[in-house]
């Protein structure tokens, strides 16, 4: 019986130790996807938004300037500016800067938060909203595409990839059509959406 114990645990040893044993190394892969948003806050607050009775073929601005912040968690933004007239139906947004029927010429300038006034001659070619003719949306990007650009900058703002906190003011300057043919208030809106830069 001694023996017989002794010879199996010896095959035990034999085939434990016979066993080719390999170093293993292995790898595992984890996925986290960041949950970021992007966004744009415009304070009206301190600025008349209801600009009177103006005569055809007269121009008007903001007093006060509006207030963008960009706001979210992505790091570099770019806002697109969208405009749009409600209330008078025959108004439309003009392709140029020549006074013409039914066609409403505007402009945003956008300045450092520093600066808290503009003056009637600011508001240049390169703050004109460019329109279509028709009062539908007309849609724009502000700087510019690719990181580049200066569409309604003023005053050495930078409206290309913005970065959460930043701010610049805003204003708006409207030059009524030289004949109509509707005499409807005309609704402006301006609708603002942050994105990725690009």
């Amino acid at each position: 019986m001694k023996k017989l114990i002794v010879m199996t645990a010896l095959l035990s040893l034999v085939s434990l130790t016979g066993k080719a044993w390999a170093a293993v190394t292995d790898a595992l892969t984890i996925t986290v996807t960041p949950n970021f948003d992007y966004g744009v806050d415009i304070d009206t607050a301190n600025v008349t938004m209801n600009l009177g009775v103006v005569d055809l073929a007269a121009s008007t601005w903001t007093v006060k300037p509006a207030t963008m912040t960009i706001v979210g968690t992505w790091a570099s933004q770019e806002v697109e500016v969208v405009g749009s007239i409600a209330g008078n139906p025959a108004w439309g947004f003009d392709t140029d800067t020549t006074n013409e029927v039914d066609k409403l010429i505007t402009w945003i300038v956008a300045k450092p938060t520093s600066d808290s006034t503009i003056g009637g001659g600011e508001f240049v070619a390169n703050n004109f909203l460019t329109g279509n003719g028709t009062n539908t949306t007309v849609s724009t990007r502000m700087g510019g595409s690719g990181g580049t650009g200066t569409k309604f900058e003023n005053g050495g703002i930078d409206l290309d990839n913005m970065a959460p906190g930043n701010k610049a003011h805003l204003w708006f300057k409207l030059q009524l059509p030289s004949t109509t043919s509707n005499g409807s208030a005309a609704n402006v809106s301006y609708t603002f959406t942050a994105m990725q830069a690009n």
